[in-house]
């Protein structure tokens, strides 16, 4: 019999990463269904804090021992949680601005 190799069948750490990133920015596309912020400005904003808080999401997941290989498929809906808290988190900030 031949013996398989987990750790070439495993994703590498990059791949992992554009799927995060991926992650964030199908994040950002959800989120301006909701009446947030329009316009470049608001796109350029949502699609930055959905992305960073993928790709922190996902390795904060990692560090805290919630999964024990970066690829985990775990490690997407930790991704995905901390998109939608950043997102979220620039919103309140940016609506805590605005003018009444």
């Amino acid at each position: 019999m031949e013996q398989v190799h987990t750790s070439a069948m495993a994703m590498s750490t990059p791949v992992v990463v554009l799927g995060w990133i991926a992650l964030g920015i199908t994040v950002t596309l959800v989120g301006m269904i909701l009446p947030f912020r329009r316009g470049v400005l608001g796109v350029a904003m949502n699609i930055g804090a959905s992305v960073a808080g993928a790709v922190l999401g996902g390795f904060l997941g990692y560090a805290i021992g919630a999964y024990d290989r970066v690829s985990a498929p775990v490690s997407f809906a930790f991704a995905a949680a901390a998109a939608i808290l950043a997102n979220l988190l620039v919103h309140v900030v940016v609506l805590r601005r605005r003018p009444a």
